[in-house]
């Protein structure tokens, strides 16, 4: 517990954590403010997703390249993958798909380098 006090306290992203509980307790008592919950989601989850690459780091630099490796294959996309299974139920049918295609495009990009141009002679 002290490693994660002192990780929250290095790491001011960390600090939106207290969005969590807001976000849960804004949802159990206003279901109409749906902007306040989407707003309210976004802040919480971005310091979750900043603990699951830290978790999954440290868990590769215990286990290996290998391990290490396929956990980050894994677990690398559950953020995006969380906000595309809650679009589905909400019937977002458009907003997931290009949120998927958006959140994929610069790990697609890094795979497919530019050719270069060949000059006209």
């Amino acid at each position: 517990m002290k490693l994660l006090l002192q990780e929250i306290r290095r790491n001011p992203l960390l600090w939106l954590l207290v969005f969590v509980p807001i976000a849960l307790a804004a949802e159990k008592l206003n279901h109409e403010a749906h902007t306040l919950h989407f707003v309210l989601s976004v802040l919480a989850i971005l310091p979750l997703a900043v603990l699951l690459s830290h978790a999954t780091e440290s868990v590769a630099a215990k286990t290996g390249d290998s391990v290490g490796g396929l956990l980050n294959a894994t677990l690398g996309n559950l953020t995006e993958l969380v906000i595309a299974i809650a679009a589905l139920e909400a019937g977002q049918y458009t907003f997931s798909l290009l949120w998927l295609w958006w959140a994929r495009l610069p790990k697609w990009r890094q795979h497919f380098p530019r050719r270069a141009k060949i000059a006209s002679t």
